[in-house]
């Protein structure tokens, strides 16, 4: 008898073996699958789970599929952001926002027509089959088996020898955020298109991406960002009729998968990627029934505050020093929170001070005037950035851990709460949103070394005057472990944001940056020609543009410095200025933000031998009107603001102003809301004997006239008087 029983246990699948079975599949390069009885073995513990695994182990998987169907609509716990059954309670909610509204509906007819664009790339039209392995370029990535594809990547092993386009557009399609849209657009309008085609794409998905088999289960932060869009699609549409107990079976299988995958490279890398870390949490989270839960909610919860320490560095920003990348990275940190929030359940250790960190950091990166500076190539948009500007996606943010961490130091002043946070913390939010407390974040200035950014403001009013600088990049830079094609990882972008200085005076934007548009853009070869930004450069710099982090000890390399100063904030940093292709010499740039006294003074002191043609370019806000320019300066005049820009050279200059220009370049900036915008761009240049000293002097005083000599404005720098 007891043979038997051990025979008969030794056939029944272990539920806690999914894990292993990977693991074979990875050492005979095979694709993972997990179909029929094991897909119900995975989930016990509540009558309508064990009832679905009775019925497997008899053979019934139609009854069993219809018992797992109806756990799913009988639950109530634990709350994954929305119900299904509450279209009817957010509705009226968000005809509050009806420019979110139209922005959700505008590009449904577009998914439905299987007409995508990816990071902003030339739309693609997919006839009757998605090709999900499209390049965007008329060219499709192989289905090789995932440790296959890192060999590749690694150059290990042959690459096609086809010309591919950008791995990352790829990744980005197949994050399926477009789901999300379809599922809030059928909450929206009730049309049962929308699940249907749902439906349609996600099985197609599942049938053509085997787990391991394909780049879109290469980078893990592609398979988090999709694992969680088709929870949140998975919650809007499990209402329809057309989701029926079979697909539902299939679909939470391939999360399953998901999660197996996400465990394995949270295992198994040196430092686990936020985004693994938090996608596998996240449904782990959401599926307490799945035997694997405890497992993977241990192991990821483990993994976060070390993922979020890693990327976010000490200061709390990423250390990449991308704005873009940072977003990204709070989203990461604030989803698993709100989960936490809705539930009323504690976090694991250290996640609600790694997203308090995160979010401070966004806070004093966030312009009086709204309009965030994203420092090197823009990402992807994530879960809250879609049909909005990157602005707005930075003031979602600090609204959702206002209302999550309960933080009033994060709400915008004045501002109601963004519509979006309706989709994440429910009909109710506005009212818990409104009872919080205005705060002063306490701090005007802050100093993010490790990345080499500064940014001080004079109070967090609207009518804020804001400076930030940019200090060179440090050496060996930030890698975030992305897997990338051998052209993409040695031929980045050339871009250059070292010195770069962007202002707000009294609350309205004057000196920006132009950014990179997402990749693929027609415009980005034109925004990578503005280089170096408001920063000098010399005539004859290699193009197109060289970013090179320089060797430990090399006289360019200096982290950016603040220093308190009556009045005001005095900033300090070095670039390498490339005189050849082999030859950096430093260029030194200190600014003194002074708003009490309305005046902002910035010197640029060259090093080097021999004479050189010198230049400076600034990068106006689109809106400004140059009215008077020449050797003298200039008068600049916006909505509020009248401001005067005087360059002071130690010889004669030149100047030229374009705007919006080809030839000669003019300038250009990248507005993820609104597309490319020409601006004014003013260069100055002359020939100058190196070493050799520049200066800047901003005023938007109509009572101070007068400009500064060079002694005096040394004075200044130097604190020998304010």
């Amino acid at each position: 008898m007891f043979g038997w029983l051990r025979r008969r246990l030794g056939r029944r699948p272990n539920p806690l073996d999914l894990e292993q079975r990977l693991a074979r599949c990875l050492e005979e390069r095979a694709s993972l699958r997990l179909e029929g009885e094991d897909l119900y073995a995975q989930f016990a513990g509540t009558p309508g789970t064990d009832e679905a695994r009775g019925q497997a182990r008899r053979g019934r998987l139609d009854l069993a599929a219809e018992a797992f169907l109806e756990h799913f609509h009988d639950r109530i716990r634990p709350i994954f952001f929305l119900h299904y059954s509450e279209p009817h309670l957010l509705r009226p909610r968000l005809e509050q926002h009806p420019t979110d509204c139209r922005a959700i509906l505008q590009g449904t007819e577009d998914l439905l027509a299987h007409r995508f664009s990816p990071l902003g790339v030339e739309p693609q039209s997919f006839g009757g089959t998605i090709d999900w392995f499209s390049d965007f370029r008329d060219h499709s990535w192989g289905r090789a088996h995932l440790l296959d594809l890192r060999e590749q990547f690694a150059g290990r092993q042959p690459m096609p020898t086809v010309e591919m386009g950008p791995i990352a557009v790829t990744w980005e399609f197949n994050r399926h955020s477009h789901f999300v849209q379809m599922g809030r657009a059928y909450w929206l309008t009730g049309y049962e298109r929308f699940a249907s085609e749902f439906i349609v794409q996600v099985v197609d998905w599942s049938e053509r991406n085997r787990p391991l088999e394909g780049v879109n289960w290469l980078d893990p932060e592609t398979v988090a960002a999709r694992c969680t869009n088709w929870l949140l699609a998975l919650h809007m549409f499990l209402g329809s009729e057309q989701l029926t107990p079979d697909l539902l079976a299939r679909i939470v299988s391939c999360l399953v998968l998901h999660g197996a995958v996400l465990a394995w490279f949270v295992r198994n890398s040196e430092q686990a990627p936020l985004a693994a870390a938090s996608g596998l949490y996240i449904l782990a989270l959401s599926m307490p029934e799945m035997l694997l839960s405890r497992r993977w909610l241990d192991l990821a919860g483990s993994a976060l505050a070390r993922s979020a320490a890693w990327e976010l560095g000490r200061d709390g920003l990423h250390r990449s020093g991308s704005v873009a990348r940072h977003r990204l990275a709070a989203e990461w940190l604030l989803l698993p929170l709100t989960l936490h929030f809705l539930n009323r359940t504690a976090p694991p250790a250290g996640l609600t001070e790694a997203a308090t960190a995160s979010l401070d950091a966004l806070n004093h990166l966030r312009p009086p005037a709204g309009l965030v500076p994203d420092l090197g190539q823009s990402a992807s948009p994530g879960f809250l950035g879609w049909n909005c500007g990157s602005s707005e996606h930075g003031r979602r943010l600090l609204a959702l851990g206002a209302l999550t961490l309960r933080r009033g130091e994060f709400r915008a002043p004045n501002r109601e709460m963004p519509g979006e946070l309706y989709w994440w913390c429910g009909p109710g939010a506005a009212e818990q949103y409104n009872g919080l407390h205005n705060q002063d974040p306490g701090t005007n200035r802050r100093l993010f070394s490790e990345v080499g950014l500064t940014c001080a403001r004079d109070h967090w009013e609207g009518k804020a005057s804001w400076c930030l600088l940019r200090g060179a990049p440090a050496p060996g830079g930030f890698h975030d472990g992305r897997v990338l094609p051998p052209p993409e990882r040695e031929n980045p972008s050339h871009h250059d944001d070292a010195l770069s200085l962007c202002l707000v005076l009294d609350g309205e934007p004057f000196l920006i940056e132009p950014g990179l548009p997402p990749l693929q853009s027609p415009a980005s070869h034109l925004l990578s020609r503005v280089g170096y930004h408001s920063a000098p450069r010399l005539q004859g710099e290699p193009e197109p543009l060289v970013c090179r982090a320089l060797p430990e000890g090399h006289p360019a390399c200096r982290e950016v410095r603040m220093q308190e100063r009556e009045g005001g904030v005095l900033f300090s940093a070095t670039r390498a200025i490339w005189s050849g292709p082999d030859q950096a010499w430093p260029l030194h740039r200190d600014v003194l933000f002074r708003p009490n006294a309305k005046t902002v003074i910035v010197r640029d002191r060259f090093e080097g031998q021999g004479e050189a043609m010198v230049e400076t370019n600034l990068l106006l806000a689109p809106h400004m009107d140059i009215l008077m320019r020449g050797d003298m300066g200039c008068l600049v005049r916006g909505k509020r603001l009248h401001a005067r820009i005087n360059p002071i050279f130690p010889t004669r200059f030149r100047y030229n102003h374009a705007r919006g220009q080809m030839r000669p370049f003019g300038g250009w900036h990248w507005s993820e809301g609104r597309g490319l915008q020409p601006t004014s761009r003013l260069r100055y240049f002359t020939t100058l004997t190196l070493p050799a000293t520049l200066y800047l002097w901003i005023n938007w005083d109509a009572r101070e006239p007068a400009v500064p000599r060079p002694r005096d404005l040394d004075l200044m720098l130097d604190g020998r008087r304010t």
